[in-house]
Formats: structure tokens, sequence, C-alpha cells
């Protein structure tokens, strides 16, 4: 029943060794002084102490879909076990890209993704994909995609959603432009904006000057009177571009109501 060890000092067992009540180990010293040595030696350690609220966890490891194919190959001719022991993935990983052995295959995306389509938080905007083939329609049809047309589309489609989705934030109307900021960014659409040319004064004097020369000179015996359009909207202070393509003026992508005047040219 009782254990007995010896102790000398400087003292080479760890505390849960020489303390072990359970156990009734029975400390035979050589003196009181070793017995108060060992004591102040064990007492200055700093105890292990674990966080049980939010212990620490090992980082989650990600591995890319040209690794993801390189296993399923070697696979094909080798165990998951075997593998588990060469490359240190575990073998339920393993086992999973197996399964979706097809879909990783068949994939024609960039090969340093993480996950296949689909992963990831579902989008809020009910139907997406007759929302982006509305969009680029407009581009197709050289008009603006503006926030505007996207709201007025998901009026005349999805009122019950909308009304909803407006109904239940503190700023509604600033949310749903959010949202829809981040919908075309997710998308390949790229915000554009207006700018202006930057030239001397100098410079665009003498072209105003050559431009009224050429002006007055070419259309000097001119006795037609005929109706001209005039626009009187001003265009969107921005727009969405399909991924990096080349700007074009606003101005002619906006189909604005206008008015018409008559110009007349006197000889």
């Amino acid at each position: 029943m009782w254990q007995e060890c010896e102790l000398t000092w400087p003292c080479t067992q760890l505390p849960q060794q020489c303390f072990q009540p359970k156990q009734h180990k029975r400390l035979i010293l050589n003196s009181v002084d070793g017995f108060q040595d060992m004591y102040a030696c064990h007492s200055t350690m700093t105890p292990v102490r674990r966080n049980k609220i939010s212990p620490q966890k090992k980082p989650r490891r990600r591995y890319t879909h040209a690794k993801k194919r390189q296993m399923v190959a070697k696979m094909l001719e080798a165990s998951t076990r075997g593998l588990e022991a060469e490359t240190g993935i575990p073998k339920s990983n393993l086992s999973r890209w197996m399964q979706q052995k097809d879909k990783l295959l068949s994939f024609d995306g960039s090969m340093k993704r993480f996950n296949l389509d689909g992963a990831g938080r579902p989008e809020e905007i009910p139907d997406i994909t007759a929302l982006i083939a509305f969009m680029l329609k407009l581009r197709e049809a050289e008009r603006a995609v503006t926030c505007t047309h996207i709201v007025n589309y998901l009026k005349r489609h999805h009122r019950k959603w909308l009304d909803t989705y407006l109904g239940e934030k503190h700023r509604g109307y600033q949310t749903l432009l959010r949202l829809l900021q981040m919908f075309c960014g997710r998308h390949g659409f790229t915000r554009q904006r207006p700018t202006k040319a930057k030239r001397l004064q100098g410079d665009l004097g003498e072209l105003r000057k050559a431009f009224a020369l050429d002006f007055h000179t070419a259309f000097d015996t001119i006795f037609n009177v005929d109706e001209t359009g005039m626009s009187y909207d001003m265009p969107p202070k921005a727009i969405w571009a399909v991924g990096v393509e080349v700007q074009r003026s606003p101005a002619a992508k906006t189909f604005v109501p206008y008015d018409s005047c008559a110009l007349c040219a006197r000889g």
C-alpha cells in the first residue's frame, strides 16, 4: 500500500511525482533542509494553465485546387493511409476530395482558389442570374447601368422582397445601395466615374479659336431651318461597367428626355 522513494538534493523529480496523495507516497528525506529546499524549488515553478473558455486552436490548413488535383491523381494509385503518412494531410480531407473527384477535375477556374463554386455566404438578392443577365443586356445596348436601374428592376420583379428588406433595416435605402454595390463588385462589375481632361488654358484658347474659324467658314451659306433635338438632362455621376473595359462617354450611353428647337442661319 505504501510506496517509498528517497529524494536527494537537487531534486530531479517533478512535483506530480513527489506529491501524489492518492498513491499514499511516504517521503524519506535525507534532511529537513533538503525538504525545505525542494519545496522552495517546486513552489517557484510556474504552473501550466489552459484557458478552458477559449483554448488555443491550431490554424486550419487550407489547400488549393492544384494541391487537391495532385492528391486525387495520387489516390488512384495509392491508399489514403499511405498519403496521410507521406504528406501529413488528414485522411478525412483525402476521402472528401476523392468523393468530389468529378467536380475537382472538371473545375475550369483559377487553381489558386480554395473552394468550389457555391461555397460561402448565400446571396441575399433573389434570382441573381436574371439580374446579371438584365445588367449585361443594358451594357450590350450601350446603356448606362446604375443602381437606379437595379432598384427599378427589383421593384418590377421582386417588390415583396424589396419592401420586406427596406422595412427591416434602420436606414433602408442606404443599406440597399451598399448591398447592390457589393453585389456588383462580386460579379465582375466596376464603378466608373467621368473625369475631366486637364489641359493648359493656352491650348484650350487656341482650340477655341480654331473651332470658331472652321465653324464660321464651313457654315456661312446655309439657309436651312430644321428641328434639332436638344438634351436637357445630366448624365449619371457613376456607371457600372463589366470588368475593365474601355470607358465610353456616359452621355452617349444615357437615353434621356429631350426637347426640340429651331436653328436658323442667316447669310
